[in-house]
């Protein structure tokens, strides 16, 4: 599986069901399995709490995948959308088995949750909890499990209507008041709003990488990638959207997507730190990820930087002699331009050129020139400011021309150049789970 101990640990936004401790030392999500007696379960039925013992009491909505099942899931966990109904699913321990070996050791091996009662125990309940994944995201990989594909395929759509209809403004508004929610501004809100395509499809990407059982999404993640070009989305549900295309091996958009977040985001949302709770980052994304976009940051950051150290220090050091930036021309028959201006004309145009390079680099707090480690502004920013540098003279005379006298910086083939790349590494993983997934 591609979530370590050690990536799983810290993931506030990874609705997994982990427990660091518990799976470093078997191999398997942090989970509790309890058996109650008929009595104590005719209880939970009737009030729909969790009795565990030691355990604040859970109200639980139920479930019934299989009605036949011989085990009770409780699923409790926040996914990336927020907290969510917790739900009880009645589900077919054989079905989970079969689909991941996950579940196949969880149930079926020498562990605490393959403690199933005795055949003379009828008055018991099987019981998993999974205290830390997703209800919905659970409720999605469960019905696939269990061939329950039109439930599955009518919930989906339920969803994208909900997307097109009055509640949802293309993803924008479903960011706003995710926003609000995790910043405490409103926790009941987000519940009048469905999960967008890429939260819904983040959760379950997730908990099928987790439980080792990717490859049951193949028939449908063609189509819901589809539906995810389609939807807008803010910007920190790029991270989410870059763990996607990662898990599901599409190497031309997982490149796109770290390129976004390097050179399209202030420091703070793509690799900074998360000092209010507004943009955390998904910590099963791979262990490089984010050296990967403050590298591309930095290198891009430093060659824009430098490009406008360079003409500065040019400029300067000219002196009394042109530096070749002036282009001004003097005119001769029917005001045509065909000769050069003097020498002492252009190092006065370039004196122009220095003084207004000057006066914009510090309307934009540029100026003294900023190392490119400390700059928080996106890059594209930087590049857009470094345009206006560019814009051509308007001041014409009778006996000059300065129209070509501007300041080109930035690379010739425009900001498109700077673009990640992903490694050897990267490649070879997303080719492994590209034939999982089998994405067109």
């Amino acid at each position: 599986m591609t979530g370590t101990p050690s990536q799983m640990d810290e993931a506030p936004l990874a609705a997994v069901a982990s427990d660091s401790v518990a799976r470093e030392a078997t191999g398997l999500p942090g989970v509790e399995a309890f058996s109650v007696t008929e009595d104590d379960y005719d209880a939970k039925l009737e009030t729909g709490l969790d009795i565990h013992e030691g355990s604040e009491a859970i109200e639980y909505e139920t479930q019934t995948i299989d009605p036949r099942g011989d085990l009770w899931v409780l699923v409790h966990g926040v996914g990336s959308w927020g907290p969510a109904t917790p739900l009880r699913f009645r589900v077919c321990s054989r079905a989970l088995a079969r689909k991941s070996p996950v579940f196949e050791k969880m149930l079926y091996g020498d562990f605490a949750e393959s403690q199933r009662p005795e055949p003379n125990e009828q008055e018991k309940e099987w019981v998993l909890t999974l205290p830390e994944s997703p209800p919905l995201a659970m409720k999605q990989l469960f019905k696939i499990m269990h061939c329950s594909f039109d439930a599955l395929e009518k919930e989906v759509d339920a969803h994208q209507e909900n997307a097109d209809g009055s509640n949802w403004d293309k993803g924008a508004q479903n960011v706003e008041v995710y926003q609000d929610t995790v910043n405490g501004m409103d926790e009941n809100k987000l519940q009048q709003y469905p999960p967008s395509i890429t939260r819904q499809l983040y959760d379950l990407t997730v908990v099928a990488d987790f439980f080792d059982c990717a490859s049951i999404l193949k028939p449908w993640v063609s189509s819901w990638v589809k539906n995810l070009e389609e939807e807008s989305y803010g910007e920190d549900d790029a991270m989410h959207r870059a763990w996607i295309y990662y898990q599901t091996g599409q190497i031309d958009r997982y490149e796109a997507i770290v390129t976004q977040l390097a050179l399209h985001s202030p420091y703070t949302q793509c690799i900074g730190d998360d000092i209010h709770g507004e943009f955390l980052t998904p910590s099963v994304l791979p262990a490089e990820f984010l050296d990967s976009v403050a590298s591309l940051r930095l290198e891009t950051i430093t060659a824009l930087i430098g490009s406008i150290r360079d003409t500065v220090d040019l400029l300067l050091e000219g002196g009394d002699c042109p530096v070749d930036l002036c282009k001004g021309q003097l005119p001769y028959v029917h005001r045509r331009y065909s000769q050069p201006l003097p020498s002492n004309r252009r190092v006065d145009c370039e004196a122009r050129m220095l003084g207004f390079l000057q006066r914009e680099l510090h309307k934009h707090n540029l100026l003294p020139l900023p190392l490119a480690e400390t700059l928080t502004m996106a890059p594209v920013t930087l590049y857009y400011i470094m345009e206006g540098f560019s814009r051509n003279r308007e001041n014409n005379d009778d006996t000059t021309h300065h129209y070509e006298c501007v300041i080109k910086l930035g690379p010739e083939g425009g900001f498109d150049t700077y673009r990640y790349q992903a490694s050897e590494q990267e490649i070879a993983e997303m080719a492994r789970k590209r034939s999982l997934t089998g994405i067109a």
